[in-house]
Parts: C-alpha cells; structure tokens; sequence
C-alpha cells in the first residue's frame, strides 16, 4: 500500500490549495483549478508502482467511465512516472502530478489508493482503502444522483431577481434591466472581488454588469465612493437576492440571459478571459453571436 506525502492545509472552496494557474494533466491536456471547482469529479490518488492495489483501483475506475459519461474522472499521483503514464493511457483517463502532495493534503487524502468525490469543488464522499470494485461504483452513482448545491441549482432555470436599491438610493427592477446580465455578488471586504471589477468595465460594451453588494453596511468609508468611480450599476444590500440564489462565497459571478434564465455560474475569483468567453457563450446561445 503507497503512502502520500501530507502536508498540512485545507481545500478552499473554490480554489484547490498550490493551485493557480493551469495544471498539466497529460502530455496534451491541461486543468484549470477552476474546472475542479465545477461540476461532478471522481478523483483516484494513486501511487504507482510503489502500490500495487492502486493498479487494480485505476482499473476499476477505468471501467467505470463508460456507465458514468457524466461524470470528470482524474488520476492523481505525487510524481510522475512511466507506469503511471502508460496506465492512465491505457485506460484512457486523464493524469494529474500533484507535486508534493498538496491538493491530496487539502483533500484530506492520507493513504493510496484513494478516491475522492467532488460536487461543484466541495467534498462529496471519500473512499479509503480497502473499498472494492462495488463500492468504488456505488459512490460514483450517488456522486451522478446529487442535486447540485449553491447557485448552481439554478442553472438552465428562469430566476427573478426582483425589486432592488442602486447605490445612489433609487429604486430598479432588475428583471427590467437590458439582458444579458453578467451579475457579481460583492462583498467589499473580499479582494478578488475589487480585482474583478476592471474586467466588468471592459465587458460591458457586451454585457450589463451589475454588482450586487452583500451588504450595505461594508460601504462605509471610501468603499462606495469606489464602486461610484467605476461607472457599473451597483446594487446595495443584496443579502437577501444572495439569500434566494443560494450564494455562498464571493465573489459570484452569473450570467442571465434574455429570457431571464441563468446560463453560466462561477464561484470565486474569474480571470478576464473566462469571463469573456462565458460572454460570448451567452450571446451564441441566445443566437447573437459572431
């Protein structure tokens, strides 16, 4: 049986501890942090050839792909290795080196092999070893079965967002509003909140953003003065629009389309180019593209 190595840390919903930029997966692939922190993953630590039931554990799970299209399934080890390689290639599931054991550690993986069940970047399940080939089946079938939590339950849904305050006071209906709306949940004392904003200003020629602050007491001082210089429409004390979408950490970004329905969902920090591609995706599917 392999041992991982283990430090101490915690996984950080939405971002994976070590983690920021993207992380090679295969000679051809590559995983953004983000992508782990979004939909329904099955994650099997490994260490190989040092753990010869890892072997049997990759099988099982290579198998498994084909009952579960739905499903991302990753191969994880602490190093690379010829043997690691060939397998993952041979069952063709995509191989992540976690260098020193960091998102293992955050993970709370302790031992190999291990599978690790992810819904929307937040721990589902976890088999440790000893499980068996049934087992391993059973957690990915209750990992396809899960209802969606946070704003992602929404998702392909018409939601109203109904009556709100701008932050000079007045009054707006924000069903109302030009659609498509690209809406971020903002808590001003979050920092990738404040990053996001520059990326806002440069896709509005595309999109309505609007920023929803969580509360308005956190606009004292020089904050509201620095969401006014911005020039965005900005919604204060949206605790309770929050509370109905089910936000759960900021920043939170949706995308609304021009039937009201939500389209795209992202939680934590995004980088402009994600932002513009889900822009772009919201305009094709609305058949507004080019």
């Amino acid at each position: 049986m392999g041992t991982l190595a283990v430090i101490a840390g915690l996984l950080l919903v939405p971002a994976l501890p070590g983690y920021t930029a993207p992380i090679e997966a295969s000679p051809t692939t590559t995983i953004a942090p983000a992508e782990l922190t979004r939909g329904r993953w099955g994650i099997l630590f490994v260490v190989i050839p040092s753990c010869p039931v890892c072997v049997e554990g990759v099988a099982w799970l290579g198998e498994a792909q084909r009952a579960f299209p739905d499903l991302d399934l990753l191969l994880v080890g602490p190093w690379r290795t010829e043997e690691l390689e060939a397998l993952s290639s041979e069952v063709r599931l995509p191989l992540l080196v976690d260098e020193g054991g960091r998102m293992g550690a955050g993970l709370g993986v302790q031992r190999a092999p291990s599978l690790v069940l992810l819904l929307d970047g937040r721990p589902h399940g976890r088999l440790d070893w000893p499980f068996t080939e049934a087992e391993l089946v059973r957690g990915l079938e209750e990992l396809a079965a899960a209802p969606r939590e946070g704003p992602w339950q929404f998702l392909g849904s018409p939601v109203p967002l109904g009556e709100a305050r701008m932050l000079p006071g007045d009054p707006v209906n924000l069903d109302e509003l030009p659609r498509p709306l690209l809406v971020l949940f903002f808590n001003p004392d979050c920092p990738p909140c404040w990053d996001a904003l520059p990326g806002l200003i440069k896709l509005r020629e595309k999109i309505l953003p609007v920023v929803v602050v969580l509360s308005s007491h956190a606009l004292a001082g020089t904050n509201g003065e620095r969401l006014r210089e911005t020039g965005l429409k900005v919604v204060v004390d949206g605790r309770e629009l929050a509370r109905r979408l089910a936000v759960r950490v900021s920043p939170t970004f949706l995308i609304v389309d021009q039937e009201g329905v939500i389209r795209w969902v992202h939680e934590g920090a995004a980088e402009l180019g994600e932002l513009g591609r889900a822009v772009m995706a919201a305009w094709d599917e609305a058949g507004d593209g080019e």
